[in-house]
């Protein structure tokens, strides 16, 4: 029965993108567009991406993919901190911080939707194999100020990809390129 009920989701072509499925979206894509490759990428269709999804794929990627809702704590040490970060991100309603082993942790503003969540997701795709900050579960050490550059080219180029990266999920045959219900997690506000 249950192995009936796996392969009969596994059947489906959802045309929303949930959590899993734009971590999954999003790491195609930034891998597709990483150098060497002079072809244009291209998003996964929904079909595709439904048979890449697993069972178990929500759970792992939790534990292993970007944590969005992380908390403050987990991405600043010091008021100093706040303040880059706030700086680093000026205009975006996410900050984003690597830990050590180059896991995203995400904390969005209070005023986030589903399309900042996913322009956070596509963020950290594209620094999958950086070098990671001090960004983590067992608290944030100070930002160093090659890190605070490391983040803000890291923006520019999420900044560049994020028209092509939705643009592509949309003539895909997505319904929105957006997260349906983003996380709700940890938020900030900044006045």
């Amino acid at each position: 029965h249950v192995y009936a009920n796996w392969q009969g989701v596994g059947c489906l072509a959802l045309l929303w993108l949930n959590r899993h499925r734009a971590v999954l979206a999003s790491r195609d894509w930034a891998a597709s567009a990483a150098p060497p490759s002079d072809a244009p990428p291209e998003a996964l269709s929904p079909a595709a991406l439904s048979r890449l999804e697993r069972p178990w794929g929500p759970f792992l990627s939790s534990l292993q993919g970007p944590r969005l809702g992380a908390r403050l704590p987990h991405l600043c040490a010091s008021a100093e901190d706040v303040c880059a970060l706030r700086d680093a991100f000026a205009g975006e309603r996410y900050w984003l911080r690597l830990d050590p082993a180059g896991r995203a942790h995400v904390m969005l503003s209070a005023a986030a939707d589903g399309e900042d969540a996913l322009r956070a997701l596509l963020h950290s795709a594209l620094c999958a194999g950086a070098s990671g900050g001090a960004a983590g579960a067992g608290g944030a050490v100070p930002l160093l100020a090659a890190e605070r550059r490391a983040i803000e080219q890291s923006r520019a180029r999420a900044e560049a990809a994020w028209p092509k990266f939705s643009s592509a999920l949309l003539e895909a045959g997505w319904e929105a390129a957006a997260l349906r219900n983003p996380p709700l997690g940890w938020r900030f506000t900044c006045e």
